[in-house]
């Protein structure tokens, strides 16, 4: 089920194959807590860009790519969300990175997919050939720089994630990523507040965290234990005291 967030205005799943057919605290987040660029911001290009894409749509659970796949294709997430997963020569699993609507995968100019990417609520996507988003790209300079500035905001933020999980301890990891995922989801107002929804699960958020799901579990119940969260259900957090989370995100408490 997929988990939510609430914040009150006052205060491993099997995979099938893929085959084709309002901020709540501070703003100045670092560039991994911040959205990337959306494809709204690439201008005029888009022209050119609706011409070559074909749109995906897929269901939870689905693997779109396996790390060590040929890298053909570029992916922009339209609707639902995405996890990019590296398993490591042991085995293990680390989850790089979730992917929002306006997020892109597969830029960088690799042979082979240095990532798999997983679906982990129904998506749809728009899946561009490298081959003829080049050409796209070699006709119009000024989509070319665009889409530079965008990859250099993607590896900015892999490289203030990495500073910022050997950093941080677990408390201050877990305050970032709920007020990241409120910052960069489409949130939904209502009488009782903003709620956000997160489709990952406990064991999603350890592992793109660095941490183990019984910390994760642990320092959620100290939250709320300090009355600075609820979790009224499994599938959801309330955000009581945004003002307390983000300074336990900033390590001033």
């Amino acid at each position: 089920m997929a988990a939510a967030i609430a914040i009150r205005t006052s205060s491993r799943t099997q995979h099938s194959r893929f085959t084709g057919g309002h901020p709540v605290a501070k703003t100045s987040r670092p560039p991994f807590l911040r959205p990337v660029p959306s494809a709204s911001e690439l201008g005029q290009d888009a022209v050119g860009l609706e011409r070559i894409g074909s749109l995906q749509v897929v269901a939870r659970g689905v693997t779109v790519v396996d790390q060590g796949d040929q890298a053909e294709h570029v992916f922009k997430v339209v609707s639902g969300a995405l996890r990019v997963v590296r398993l490591l020569s042991d085995g293990r699993r680390s989850v790089i990175n979730f992917l929002l609507p306006g997020d892109f995968f597969g830029l960088a100019d690799s042979g082979t997919y240095t990532h798999s990417l997983e679906v982990l609520a129904d998506a749809s996507f728009v899946r561009y050939p490298k081959r003829q988003l080049r050409e796209v790209l070699d006709n119009d300079p000024a989509a070319g720089r665009r889409f530079f500035n965008l990859m250099c905001e993607q590896l900015s933020a892999a490289e203030e994630r990495q500073l910022t999980l050997c950093r941080k301890n677990a408390v201050e990891r877990i305050a970032s990523f709920l007020l990241a995922m409120a910052d960069r989801s489409n949130a939904q107002k209502n009488s009782s507040g903003t709620t956000v929804r997160l489709p990952m699960n406990r064991a999603d958020i350890a592992d793109y965290l660095g941490l183990t799901i019984e910390t994760v579990s642990r320092v959620l119940t100290h939250l709320r234990e300090q009355q600075i969260i609820e979790v009224p259900t499994a599938s959801q957090i309330v955000l009581c005291d945004c003002d307390r989370l983000t300074a336990l995100s900033d390590g001033e408490i």
